[in-house]
């Protein structure tokens, strides 16, 4: 999922198209899918630059979690780690640097207010996910539906999971800071 640059102002552009929320859908909760549920990557450009939060580590931190190099091993033996424990770190250091901001327009999804480009699009969509039949799909969409509950709750609670840690270590990297401030001006 890749959301364009954004501002602590803007509305992230996935959370606001039926399209993406449909497929996003399909891809990670559909109950009908054979296969097994696919991972959530996220990616956002700020000023900051681009921000990546994904389900499971990427290659370079699976490379480092396998990594068999006797340097790297000594160097962790040295500081009191490991490199499963390494991989982990990296993990969390890089999506601490997340923007929150775009994972709460995901929690605050509502399928049934998302909108298209086409209208006919936004109607079948919508339809499709109310469980109306192939020959409905053009009839105007209920306004609310239990499915459309059903894909809120499940999509909302993967953004959750998705920035439930990166928001705790900001949190403590913040509380972190303000204690570090506070015995500064202690000691001024």
């Amino acid at each position: 999922m890749l959301s364009k640059r954004v501002s602590e102002q803007s509305f992230c552009v996935y959370a606001r198209r039926v399209w993406c929320a449909y497929e996003l859908s399909m891809a990670l909760i559909d109950d009908t899918r054979e296969k097994t549920p696919l991972l959530l990557d996220i990616v956002a450009h700020t000023e900051a630059g681009i921000h990546v939060l994904t389900d499971g580590l990427t290659e370079t931190e699976i490379e480092v979690r396998d990594s068999s190099s006797p340097e790297l091993a000594e160097t962790l033996k040295e500081i009191g780690s490991s490199s499963p424990e390494l991989a982990e770190t990296l993990k969390s250091l890089r999506e601490m640097c997340f923007p929150i901001h775009v994972m709460k327009a995901g929690m605050d999804l509502l399928l049934q207010e998302a909108q298209a480009t086409e209208p006919a699009d936004r109607r079948h969509i919508l339809n499709k996910v109310a469980g109306k039949l192939l020959h409905e799909l053009d009839e105007d969409p209920p306004l609310e539906h239990v499915n459309y509950e059903k894909v809120n709750v499940q999509l909302r609670s993967r953004f959750a999971l998705a920035c439930f840690v990166p928001a705790i270590m900001k949190g403590s990297a913040r509380q972190q800071q303000q204690e570090q401030q506070q015995l500064q001006q202690q000691q001024q």
